[in-house]
């Protein structure tokens, strides 16, 4: 295990300490998640490079993007992000806690760094794409169905798949293989990237829907009557009618990028 190189060191605190007002002030992130991500991006940076810091700051700018098209649209509809869409230190460690497991991994294990590496981008990959299945799903007018069952549900319902959501995850897929491949000189196959974070970009995503629809803890508020992913709603406790208390959406994202992660390693070994 190479020590750290102490350039890198005050690179990443000088480009991190200003990515990190940049983000609070725009009201990306709140503090917390603004702390936990300059931990994560740490973790990356000091390990994997540029090339990973890239790539988690796409996925953070395109989401906060697609994340307030349409806000008000998706607020009447009762499934958009709390807060104007502001995350927090628990959105930042679900969708990130895998990424930085795997730099981290990176740096212990020199000799596999390359798989750490792409566990790291797809993991990225599967959470990107699960965020903007859900934010450009959202923003379609057909028919929401539920991946188990085909049935219809209201939009934002855990579960919930629109073709315009998969298509809005084939892009965060792209995104992420174009930023890393092309972006940062590094030591992976280009072709073989790519169809792993295509991969791992569907399969996370419809692994989230499915662990959504089947486990995630569903409450019920007893002041507008409406089914909610969180146990608080117009103010008060809200009843849990389904789903386990603990698997709640950050959990969910957890599972997501680690499918990613999973998804995209088995094929770069395989292929």
């Amino acid at each position: 295990m190479a020590p750290v190189d102490p350039y890198l060191i005050l690179e990443a605190a000088a480009v991190l300490a200003f990515l990190g007002v940049l983000i609070w002030r725009t009201k990306v992130l709140d503090l917390e998640g603004t702390v936990a991500a300059l931990a994560v991006g740490a973790a990356v940076y000091l390990t994997i490079g540029r090339g990973g810091v890239v790539v988690l700051l796409i996925f953070l700018a395109v989401s906060a993007v697609f994340t307030r098209i349409g806000y008000e649209r998706k607020r009447a509809l009762g499934a958009a992000e709390l807060k104007g869409g502001v995350r927090g230190w628990r959105n930042v460690l679900g969708n990130g806690s895998v990424a930085a497991g795997a730099a981290i991994l990176y740096h212990i294990d020199p000799a596999r760094s390359h798989v750490y590496s792409v566990a790291m981008v797809c993991s990225v990959a599967a959470v990107f794409a699960d965020t903007l299945a859900t934010e450009v799903g959202l923003l379609s007018r057909g028919k929401v169905l539920s991946i188990v069952g085909f049935r219809e549900v209201r939009p934002g319902e855990p579960g919930g798949v629109t073709l315009y959501g998969y298509g809005g995850a084939a892009l965060a897929g792209f995104l992420t293989w174009t930023v890393y491949a092309f972006g940062f000189p590094n030591p992976l196959h280009p072709f073989k990237l790519l169809v792993a974070t295509m991969l791992s970009a569907i399969a996370g995503t419809t692994v989230d829907s499915v662990v959504g629809q089947l486990l995630q803890g569903r409450y019920r508020c007893s002041a507008c009557n409406t089914v909610v992913e969180h146990p608080e709603h117009c103010g008060q406790t809200a009843v849990h009618v389904s789903g386990l208390k603990f698997v709640d959406n950050h959990v969910v994202n957890a599972i997501c990028a680690l499918t990613g992660a999973v998804v995209g390693v088995a094929y770069f070994l395989a292929a």
